[in-house]
């Protein structure tokens, strides 16, 4: 199988692995990942998610087990529905 991407997707792709930062938010942003629709049912399960706010964000069906992370910060406006969220911050209210 021969894959072949388009120049702004490896473009993309190169932003995040050269990217300087491991915060989650700005890594969506060079990745060009919409919040609102990308990121739904990904395995998302260990990461580390500190420093981000994450009010508006649909994760619908994500893995989301492990995630940890300090100064995180979340709503009612973020979806979680049908999110596994065993053993992550999510367990608790924000």
């Amino acid at each position: 199988m021969n894959l072949t991407f388009s120049p702004e997707a490896m473009a993309r792709f190169n932003a995040v692995m050269e990217a300087k930062t491991t915060n989650f938010i700005e890594l969506c942003r060079l990745a060009g990942l919409n919040p609102e629709t990308d990121l739904r049912f990904s395995d998302l399960s260990g990461t580390d998610l500190s420093d981000c706010d994450l009010r508006g964000f649909d994760l619908t069906g994500c893995d989301l087990t492990g995630a940890t992370g300090v100064n995180v910060a979340w709503d009612s406006s973020t979806i979680l529905e049908r999110a596994d969220i065993g053993g992550s911050i999510f367990e608790v209210s924000p």
